[in-house]
């Protein structure tokens, strides 16, 4: 600290708590352009504050605040904010103030997002975005995140009529003498519209009641197989294929 500077003379003033003579006796420490500059801090603290000094906290926060320009002047020291738009200017006062929803690295002095895990109501989030690109937590496999950041079982019911919804409820009830399969009502006879041989009946029974299938005028159903009808042909014939897979006859045990 400099001899006869504003700093010393302001060092000593702050300290003279209205003793009698100490502010004279600090005035023959500054020199006359001390305490120009000086007046200059007092008179905009007191535009600050008002004639009555507003108190410690406001002077405090005169020279740290509006008359930083002035404090800083007096005491010599150099406000340091390149690259910076938040925290300590290294004089006392700031280098500014972080939007809402943001908050300041003192380390670099730059605002950056805060993280917000906090619902509507005041309770913590346990799944989502926090707001800054980040999570609040992942929920378990069967669960599903709400858009209010809570796990919740929703249920899945999609597409089924019957079942289980997967939270412990039902998707619905089937009616009396029909069962729950896969999500789907179906009565208690299953219809089997397959042969033995694995092919696919077009006609017949379903052995529920029902048919697999009907087949066109003129034809029959046999083995599940619809067939045009044959009519034997057997004019002017004693013996030999009658057309259908029949005979017209037999010869005797001599003739052929």
């Amino acid at each position: 600290m400099k001899t006869g500077s504003c700093e010393l003379l302001f060092e000593c003033l702050t300290q003279c708590n209205e003793n009698p003579g100490c502010e004279a006796a600090c005035n023959e420490l500054g020199s006359p352009a001390a305490k120009a500059q000086l007046i200059t801090l007092w008179t905009c603290v007191g535009k600050v504050c008002g004639g009555g000094g507003g108190g410690e906290g406001c002077f405090f926060k005169a020279i740290y605040g509006e008359c930083a320009d002035q404090f800083n002047a007096c005491t010599g020291c150099t406000p340091e904010c390149v690259g910076k738009n938040c925290g300590s200017d290294g004089c006392g006062g700031s280098c500014g103030e972080c939007l809402q929803g943001t908050l300041c690295d003192q380390s670099v002095g730059f605002c950056i997002c805060d993280p917000s895990c906090i619902k509507l109501n005041g309770t913590l989030k346990t799944c989502g975005p926090d707001s800054c690109g980040g999570s609040c937590g992942v929920c378990a496999p069967s669960l599903t995140c709400t858009f209010l950041g809570g796990c919740e079982c929703l249920p899945k019911c999609l597409s089924k009529n019957c079942g289980g919804d997967g939270c412990g409820g039902i998707c619905g009830q089937c009616p009396p003498g029909a069962k729950c399969e896969v999500g789907s009502c179906v009565t208690g006879c299953t219809p089997k519209c397959t042969n033995l041989d694995g092919t696919v009946k077009e006609c017949g029974g379903n052995a529920c009641g029902g048919t697999c299938g009907n087949c066109a005028q003129e034809e029959f159903c046999e083995g599940g197989v619809c067939n045009a009808p044959c009519y034997p042909s057997c004019f002017d014939k004693e013996c030999g294929n009658n057309g259908c897979g029949g005979s017209c006859g037999s010869c005797p045990a001599n003739e052929t």
